[in-house]
C-alpha cells in the first residue's frame, strides 16, 4: 500500500513545461497502480478530477477568521480578497526596551519598559538613558545629624545589619589601632603604660613630691626641700645658649649649649662653706693643672678653670671617669682640655 510519506512533496510540480508528468508524481502513480486494481485506480483519478473541477469553477468557501483578544483582522475572507492579521497598535520596529500591552488609558500596543517600574522615593534611584535603558540605584542617605547609643553590629554576607546589641567600652580590645585602654588597677600603686598594657612603677619607697612649687631632693625613702631657708641642698641651673631668634645652641654632637654663669636662685646664701675649706660665694676659679691638683676632691665638686681651649668655663669633677682628667665642661659634658 502506498503511505502518505510517500507521495511527492506540495511543491512538486504534477506536469512540467511539456504537459507531461513529472517524475515524481509518474513514479508516485506507478507505485499506487501495483496496489491497485485497474478499476479502483480509475475510481482514485475520477475523484482527484472532481476536486480540481471545483476549485477551478471557482466555488467559494464559507468561512470566518476571528480576532481573539489583541488581535486585529483587517480584511474579508472571499475570492480575490487579502485579510492581514496583526496586534492591535502594532509598529514595524518597537525597539527591545519596548513592551507589548495595555496602557494606562487603555490603549493596546507597544509602551516603553520604563514607565513600567516605579521607585519608592528616598530609597531607590531610577535614570532612563537615551537607549530607553532602566538604571537603577540606591538613593544617597543624609545625615540626620542624630546618633544613636552606643551598639554592636552583625552584618551578613551582603553588608546589611543583621543585628543589634547594646555595647560599653569594655566591648573594646585594647590594641594599637583603636587607642583605647581600660583603667590602670586602683591599688594605690602608680602605673604606667607598656607593651599595651598597664605595667606598675616602682618608686623605691619614695611616694609622689610635694606640690608646693618648691625642688626637693629625696633621700633615704623620704623628699627634702632644696633652695629655701634652713636647705641643706641647693640647685643651681645654667641656661641653655641660645640664638638671637631663640634657636638653642648645640655642639658638632647635638648636645645644647650651656652658659658659663649659673643663674643663682632665690636665697642663695651670701657664704657657703665648701669642700676644702673654700668659702666664697662664687665658684673656686684655678688652672687645669690646679685642679687635677686637688687632694682628693669629691665627685661634682665644681671649679671654675680658667685656661681651658674655648676660654674659661666651670667644671665638675666625675669620678667615674677611669683615668687622666676627671674634670668636665658644664656646657658640653666632654673633659676639660
Amino acid at each position: 500500500m502506498v503511505t502518505p510519506a510517500e507521495q511527492p512533496r506540495f511543491d512538486q510540480p504534477v506536469v512540467d513545461a511539456r504537459g507531461f508528468a513529472t517524475q515524481p508524481w509518474m513514479n508516485y502513480w506507478l507505485r499506487m497502480a501495483s496496489f491497485l486494481s485497474q478499476e479502483d485506480l480509475s475510481a482514485v483519478v475520477a475523484e482527484l478530477q472532481r476536486r480540481v473541477d471545483e476549485l477551478e469553477s471557482g466555488q467559494s468557501l464559507s468561512f470566518q477568521i476571528l480576532g481573539q483578544g489583541s488581535v486585529s483582522i483587517n480584511g474579508v475572507p472571499q475570492p480575490g480578497s487579502v485579510v492581514v492579521i496583526s496586534l492591535q497598535g502594532d509598529t514595524a520596529l518597537p525597539g527591545n526596551t519596548q513592551y507589548y500591552g495595555t496602557g494606562p488609558t487603555g490603549t493596546k500596543g507597544w509602551f516603553p519598559v520604563s514607565g513600567a517600574i516605579t521607585v519608592n522615593s528616598g530609597e531607590l534611584t531610577k535614570a532612563v538613558g537615551t537607549d530607553g535603558v532602566t538604571n537603577l540605584g540606591l538613593a544617597d542617605l543624609a545625615n540626620s545629624g542624630v546618633g544613636a547609643g552606643l551598639v554592636k553590629i552583625t552584618r551578613d554576607a551582603k553588608g546589611r545589619v543583621s543585628g543589634t546589641q547594646a555595647a560599653t567600652t569594655d566591648d573594646l580590645p585594647a590594641g594599637s589601632t583603636n587607642k583605647y585602654f581600660p583603667e590602670a588597677p586602683n591599688d594605690g600603686n602608680t602605673y604606667g603604660r607598656k607593651n599595651l598594657t598597664w605595667v606598675a612603677i616602682t618608686t623605691g619607697g619614695f611616694g609622689p613630691p610635694p606640690t608646693d612649687g618648691s625642688p626637693y631632693i629625696g633621700l633615704d625613702g623620704a623628699w627634702e626641700k632644696a633652695n629655701g631657708p634652713g636647705s641643706r641642698f641647693w640647685l643651681i641651673e645654667y641656661p641653655l645658649l641660645t640664638d638671637q631668634v631663640g634657636n638653642q645652641l648645640t655642639d658638632q654632637a647635638g648636645n645644647f649649649l650651656m652658659g658659663n654663669s649659673p643663674i643663682i636662685p632665690p636665697g642663695w646664701p651670701a657664704s657657703t662653706t665648701v669642700i676644702n675649706s673654700v668659702s666664697s660665694g662664687a665658684l673656686q676659679s684655678m688652672t687645669l693643672a690646679e685642679a687635677n691638683a686637688l687632694p682628693n676632691p669629691s665627685d661634682f665638686q665644681m671649679v671654675a678653670i680658667t685656661d681651658l681651649t674655648g676660654g674659661r668655663e666651670p667644671c665638675w669633677y666625675d669620678n667615674t671617669v677611669a683615668s687622666g682628667t676627671k674634670w668636665r665642661r658644664f656646657s658640653d659634658r666632654s673633659i676639660a682640655n
